[in-house]
Parts: structure tokens; sequence; C-alpha cells
């Protein structure tokens, strides 16, 4: 990645459920293509199909906010706005703020504002060009989180060619509001995959731990680096 923090979208998984369940059934899944990778949640402890449902409008619902590409997100319409303060959700805004506190905490090392670099260099399709020195120089000039300013619910970019990519936060959040959801509706086994980005929720069972796999990087096939027995946490690959 670049020196500031840049989030490197996915097109595979990193990080994925070897084998295994709670229990003899299959469990309850669903597949989507959200937030520019493949988003997998299993979970083994309920037959109500509407929980993974309602699990799906989150993300439905924190890809129109947080979503650096869909022109009407929360995020979309600041980078758009010329340096005018534009009216977010309440959840955007927290999330914004937290960023900001990873920032300060960092020294600036984690940085929302590498928008300007990451589209520059367009690590999704990108062929291996190396962008010009100069455009790569005045991309950087405008990345600093200090030119984001939250004030209740509206965000304003100082700088109005700065531009914010919350990427390298967004799905770890997302991942715990679905956990969250899950929990308050009594799932307490689960795993929650959203592309290099898996939480377990609990274990496979109370005697067993989720098995998650890393791919070995640079490989076609799904060669593993190693693998992780989990329970109650996350593990989160960025990148190769």
């Amino acid at each position: 990645s670049i020196r500031k923090l840049c989030f490197i979208p996915l097109l595979f998984l990193l990080l994925f459920s070897l084998s295994g369940c709670a229990s003899s059934a299959e469990p309850l899944q669903m597949n989507g293509m959200y937030f520019d990778t493949i988003v997998t949640i299993r979970i083994w402890d309920t037959s109500d199909r509407s929980v993974l449902e309602e699990c799906e409008k989150l993300c439905q619902k924190y890809e129109n906010l947080f979503s650096r590409t869909i022109d009407t997100s929360d995020v979309s319409r600041i980078n758009q706005a010329n340096g005018q303060p534009v009216a977010v959700d309440q959840e955007t805004a927290d999330l914004i703020k937290t960023a900001l506190h990873y920032g300060d905490l960092s020294d600036g090392k984690f940085d929302i504002t590498i928008a300007p670099l990451s589209e520059l260099w367009n690590f999704g399709h990108n062929d291996g060009q190396i962008p010009d020195p100069a455009a790569i120089e005045e991309a950087r000039s405008h990345v600093n989180y200090k030119n984001v300013k939250v004030d209740g619910t509206t965000v304003q970019l100082l700088d109005p060619k700065a531009a914010i990519d919350l990427g390298a936060i967004a799905k770890g959040y997302i991942a715990d509001k679905i956990k969250d959801y899950l929990l308050a509706h009594n799932v307490t086994s689960a795993m929650i995959n959203l592309g290099g980005n898996v939480l377990c929720v609990g274990g496979k069972s109370d005697s067993k731990d989720f098995t998650v796999g890393v791919k070995k990087p640079f490989t076609q096939s799904n060669e593993l680096l190693l693998t992780l027995n989990l329970r109650d946490c996350s593990v989160v690959s960025s990148g190769t």
C-alpha cells in the first residue's frame, strides 16, 4: 500500500471458512456482491431465513452510506461538494469521527483522505502502470485527514480537492453491526465474511472453534498459507 494507509479492494477471498458446522444441518447462507467484494454470511443455530434477509439489508444500507463509487452515497456527496458542508446520516458522521481519531492515534498514517491517490492508482483495475510522478505529488498534496471537519451530522472537506475513502475502516464497522444484529436475535454461531474481513460469532459449537484458511499470496489455487482456529473474534487480510 501507499505510505498513507490505502485500502485495496479484494477481488478474491483471502480468508474463508474451511469446514464444519454446529450440527449436521447445513447452515443458512447468503451471498452477495457488496463493498466491491463477495459477501458471505452463514448462520448455524437458526432456521429463520428472515434473519439473513435483514443482514443483507444492512449490507445494502451501509453500502449506500459509505461507498465511494455510488454517486448518491454520503461519502460521494461529501467528495462531490467542492468543500461545502454536507448533511449525512448519523452513522456516517460517527464512523468518520472514529476514523479521524485513528488518524490522530497513528500520527496520520491512517488517513481516510487517501482517495485522490487511490483513484490515481486505480488499484482494482490497474494493469501494472505507475502514475506519473507529478500526478502522484499533486494527489498527495490533498491527502490530509485534518482537512475533514465533522460538526454533528455535517461533514465538510476544508480542501475542496480532498476526497474521503472509508475502505480501510468500513468493513470492520459493518461486520460489527451485523454481529450486533445477530446476537440481538439469539444467533450465537455464525460467520461473517466481507471479503478479507472474517468475523466469527461464537464457534462451530460449544466445544469446537471455526477454522479459517488464509490463502497463500500470488497463487491461482486455494493453496493455504496457514489455518486459524477462531472463536468470537475477527481476522483481516489486506491485498495479497
